[in-house]
């Protein structure tokens, strides 16, 4: 070490030349820079992390949703969302899965061809079970009619549930396509038709809750 760094580390500051004073000051520098480098590191690591964490989506788990249901909720015997939104996406719909612990879950199925737009909704509020499935059809009034929707709705109408009679369902939606609020009950489960114009058609399916009678 030579003797202006000695006077710089060591020598009283009274007494150094304006050379050791500069080094000096230069020396103080580098020791505050890489004494507070490790904790600028930590902070930063930290702070990266922090960001990492507050930002990442808290998508619900279809698991853990199974919310408490109304006491008076039905179910549609033997039916699950299973049965539902996968054979749709087999007929080329796409499905997007709300899961909501306070108002319930939903699989929302859709698909569109030229002039036609088709969707189903099934409700439920665990992953078990089925309380709705509502199916939807509406044309754009340019060329197509909404009877070409048809068949769709049979197709919805043969859902697999408990007692289920795909025929007479199928049958049904063929002599009621154009009856609104036509309503038929197969097993437990209730089917209704509406037809409130005739660009719109929707078949809504579920077991209606009946008050039990008084004695």
């Amino acid at each position: 070490m030579d003797k202006t760094t000695k006077d710089a580390w060591l020598g009283n500051k009274e007494d150094l030349s304006p050379e050791a004073l500069e080094k000096r000051r230069r020396i103080n520098k580098k020791v505050m820079l890489f004494g507070c480098l490790p904790i600028i590191l930590f902070i930063s690591v930290a702070l990266f992390f922090s960001f990492i964490s507050g930002d990442e989506p808290t998508s619900a788990s279809p698991n853990s949703e199974a919310t408490q249901a109304p006491t008076n909720v039905r179910y549609i015997p033997g039916l699950s969302p299973t049965d539902v939104y996968p054979n749709l996406e087999k007929q080329g719909f796409s499905t997007e899965k709300t899961f909501n612990p306070e108002y319930g879950n939903l699989w929302t199925s859709t698909h569109s061809v030229i002039g036609m737009d088709y969707r189903v909704e099934t409700f439920s509020y665990n992953i078990k079970n089925v309380v709705s499935v509502r199916a939807t059809a509406t044309v754009d009034g340019n060329g197509k009619e909404i009877v070409a929707s048809k068949q769709f709705f049979q197709y919805i109408s043969t859902l697999p549930y408990e007692n289920a009679n795909p025929e007479q369902a199928a049958k049904w939606v063929d002599e009621n396509f154009n009856n609104h609020h036509a309503t038929i009950q197969i097993g437990s489960v209730t089917f209704m038709m509406m037809a409130p114009t005739r660009y719109l058609r929707s078949l809504l399916i579920e077991v209606r809750y009946t008050s039990p009678s008084k004695e």
